[in-house]
């Protein structure tokens, strides 16, 4: 499965969890590293960086998914929605 058709179920994943969630496009008006998904729910950031089983984080991702746990948010790479679900889970949101 290519990484937009995995986006599009993990978003509707979410959605069915209760999430809002919104696909962070990535533009000359944004900043760049910035992982593609954001959901929220029960007042917490969560941040998804999507990834193929192939697929890398470059620095510049591992650098900005640290900088929003250190800002007290959700922020993971994930490959599958048994992975979103999984840190759903373990942050008390399922």
């Amino acid at each position: 499965m290519n990484e937009t058709a995995l986006t599009k179920k993990i978003q509707a994943y979410l959605k069915q969890q209760g999430c809002w969630v919104t696909k962070l496009h990535g533009g000359p008006t944004q900043q760049a590293g910035l992982p593609d998904l954001l959901a929220v729910k029960q007042g917490r950031a969560v941040f998804f960086e999507i990834k193929t089983e192939t697929g890398r984080l470059s620095q510049l991702q591992e650098h900005t998914l640290g900088r929003l746990r250190s800002a007290g948010a959700v922020a993971e790479m994930v490959r599958s929605i048994e992975d979103v679900e999984y840190v759903l889970r373990s942050e008390g949101l399922l």
